[in-house]
């Protein structure tokens, strides 16, 4: 069996999470929303488009191959109501103005931790991370974050949350997680927030 790289145990604290998030740049503000408020990867966040944000969800394909449904936060769904354009168009470009490539996006990243005094080994996914532990933390179910995650495995998840923290999640843990990694009031949504559709 081979040997497993010990996971990345970095998370920002509530108040670089919250800061970060406050971005003036709305695209870059959007990617970090779907990390921290939707446990979204950042390459899936770059191919997030408005057909793919209905009903107050984000409709997405996990990389273990499974379709989820996550609930869209509050300021989420401000944005989305300020994205003019082509709605199969990513939503950070259409915030943005313009077509970005990744390493674009990365460059606006550093960019603005830097301009925060931010720390700079934080990643975007580290925004997830701190999410998918404040829902476990939440609710103590390691499937719910399994779920929300969209992993295959729940070994990865329990590897993902980088220590031994002992169906699908209800809108009230997302809300109390978000609060938690970044000080966002509950919204009014209700049901459930993750739901594997596959």
């Amino acid at each position: 069996m081979p040997i497993r790289q010990a996971p990345r145990n970095i998370v920002p604290t509530p108040e670089e999470a919250a800061r970060l998030i406050a971005a003036p740049d709305l695209g870059l503000r959007w990617l970090l929303l779907c990390a921290a408020h939707c446990a979204l990867r950042f390459g899936t966040s770059l191919r997030v488009t408005p057909n793919d944000c209905t009903g107050g969800m984000i409709r997405r394909r996990s990389k273990g191959g499974s379709t989820v449904e996550i609930a869209l936060s509050q300021p989420m769904v401000e944005l989305l109501a300020v994205a003019h354009g082509d709605p199969q168009q990513p939503v950070c470009n259409i915030l943005a103005g313009r077509t970005l490539s990744k390493q674009g996006w990365q460059f606006r990243w550093r960019a603005w931790k830097k301009r925060l005094g931010i720390r700079k080994e934080l990643r975007p996914h580290d925004l997830r991370r701190a999410l998918a532990r404040a829902v476990y933390d939440t609710t103590g179910d390691l499937r719910q974050v399994q779920s929300l995650l969209g992993h295959a495995s729940l070994r990865a998840t329990f590897h993902y949350l980088g220590e031994a923290r002992t169906e699908p999640t209800n809108q009230a843990a997302l809300r109390a997680a978000r609060e938690q990694v970044t000080g966002e009031k509950p919204s009014l949504l209700s049901g459930l927030f993750c739901v594997d559709v596959s």
